[in-house]
């Protein structure tokens, strides 16, 4: 059995800097239900789904790395991550008393935009290097 860890997020600013991403055309609230689509499919979080300490309705991008596990046969299930399923549960449950008030795409204006994308990715650094996610892209 093998597993592989995937970056979620709907932030495109990842797209140079990460080993394996899966890029959703969303908002934060469609990332949280991507990751717990997987997470029933036997996924774990690596990260927590509220990190930054900011409301859903303050930042339009959400980041979530996975372990995915891999059984021996490709149709082999595997078993749920309670607490990862816990938190993202949680967490939905937080993004769904915002939903008429999620921010999509626009919303903020371009810089606005731009620093929510930076703000981001500078809270997940850390997680990534942790877990060997960043491409060496200067060579060193």
């Amino acid at each position: 059995m093998g597993s592989c860890t995937t970056l979620v997020t709907n932030n495109p600013d990842f797209r140079p800097t990460v080993k394996s991403l899966e890029l959703i055309d969303g908002n934060s609230l469609d990332v949280l239900v991507a990751v717990r689509d997987r997470v029933h499919r036997g996924a774990r979080l690596l990260n927590h789904p509220l990190y930054g300490n900011l409301r859903p309705d303050q930042q339009r991008y959400r980041s979530l790395l996975l372990q995915e596990r891999r059984g021996t046969a490709p149709d082999t299930p595997m078993p749920v991550h309670y607490p990862s399923l816990r938190l993202l549960e949680e967490a939905l449950a937080v993004y769904r008393a915002y939903d008429n008030r999620l921010p999509g795409s626009g919303a903020f204006g371009r810089k606005a935009d731009e620093d929510c994308r930076y703000l981001d990715k500078q809270l997940l650094l850390e997680t990534l290097r942790q877990y060997s996610m960043l491409l060496d892209l200067d060579g060193s």
